[in-house]
């Protein structure tokens, strides 16, 4: 028999290894081979034709935009400001239009009966409510110069507005009158400013409750020295003579200067009378228009406004189209009313204008009106009441 073996003890808990754990390979991803990338093409000749192309074309622009700086230094600055001062009217004429108006003959008349809208307050600037003098004195010039245009109408209602404003269309009137009859209907308002204007037509017509005349100037400024009393404020003002700062609210008015203002108002009347006796056959002279009721400044109906010499007819608008067609020769005639294509800066100036919510909300009267201007305007239609 086999001897039994001693068994032997089993060795302590540290001694035990624990078996290897099973170390697997992470899964390797798919190698692709990527294709080498293509060579980039380089600039061919057409990218340096077209380069060469855009910079001479720069270049020729700014060459054609030097050689009128050059010429106009080369002329003279007088000469200069009669070359910019006519582009800018023949650019200002170039953007009128004609639209045609229903009423008298058809579309496809040649004779035409240009209609010249005078609404507004009369001034050089345009504006909301405004009626500029300029755009005025373009669209006259451009009818007078237009021979299939045989008649004017001038469609006014107006209470009036810068004296120098409407002697501008005042002289453009007249040179219209050279070439061809104009006819002035006056809607609700033709006071001051607009008879001044409707003075130098050949005919006038008037609606029986149409408010005219006014005839007179003003000059305007707001007083506040008493205010500034009240509440001790005071104005320091420096200035080189003693009537250097006539009309300032901020003092009261001496009588020295209330004198002398009173003399240029009467002067710029004396000539305001002058063209109402030059263009109205019913006075010799001035003496007298000055001898006439109305010379006080006021308001006349239509009615006596015609009893007056003032205005040649009582009617309404088509009396006034009826009336150009006659002094044209009678052959029919469409009507045509002038437009102007708005510009951007246009539109950016009048938005400009209306910024000012409380310019905004004011009459047209007394936005228009600047202290000591001299104004020919109906004085109720200050009070914005302009109906």
């Amino acid at each position: 028999p086999t001897p039994l073996r001693p068994v032997e003890p089993p060795p302590p808990a540290a001694q035990y290894a624990p078996p290897p754990t099973a170390q697997f390979a992470p899964r390797r991803q798919a190698q692709f081979a990527v294709p080498p990338a293509a060579p980039k093409p380089g600039r061919g000749c057409f990218f340096y034709f077209l380069l060469v192309f855009f910079i001479a074309t720069v270049s020729l622009g700014l060459l054609l935009l030097a050689l009128p700086v050059f010429a106009i230094l080369a002329i003279g600055p007088d000469a200069a400001n009669q070359f910019t001062s006519g582009l800018a009217k023949a650019s200002s004429q170039r953007d009128i239009r004609e639209v045609y108006v229903p009423g008298a003959a058809d579309e496809f008349c040649p004779r035409k009966i240009a209609v010249i809208d005078i609404h507004g307050v009369i001034l050089p600037e345009s504006g909301r409510g405004f009626a500029q003098s300029q755009r005025l004195v373009d669209e006259l010039e451009w009818a007078a110069h237009d021979d299939d245009v045989v008649a004017v109408i001038l469609d006014m209602d107006t209470p009036g507005g810068s004296v120098t404003a409407s002697d501008e269309i005042y002289q453009a009137v007249l040179y219209c009158a050279e070439y061809k009859p104009v006819v002035t209907c006056m809607r609700s308002l033709g006071a001051s400013g607009g008879y001044y204007v409707a003075a130098g037509s050949d005919w006038i017509i008037v609606n029986r409750h149409t408010l005219t005349g006014s005839i007179g100037v003003i000059i305007s400024a707001f007083n506040y020295a008493e205010l500034m009393e009240r509440w001790g404020l005071k104005v320091e003002t420096l200035k080189s003579g003693a009537m250097k700062d006539m009309l300032s609210g901020s003092r009261p008015t001496n009588e020295t200067e209330r004198q002398y203002m009173q003399t240029i108002v009467q002067e710029t009347f004396l000539e305001f009378a002058a063209i109402v006796a030059e263009g109205r056959p019913a006075f010799e002279n001035v003496e007298a228009v000055l001898a006439a009721d109305f010379a006080d400044g006021r308001i006349l109906r239509g009615p006596a406004a015609l009893e007056a010499g003032l205005v040649d007819q009582l009617g309404y608008f088509d009396d006034a189209v009826d009336k150009a067609i006659e002094l044209a020769d009678g052959e029919p005639a469409k009507l045509i009313r002038y437009r102007r294509r708005p510009t951007l800066s246009d539109f950016l100036f009048s938005a400009s204008a209306e910024r000012d919510l409380a310019q905004s909300v004011l009459p047209a009267s007394l936005r228009a009106l600047k202290t000591g201007g001299l104004y020919a305007i109906w004085p109720h239609a200050l009070a914005g009441v302009a109906e």
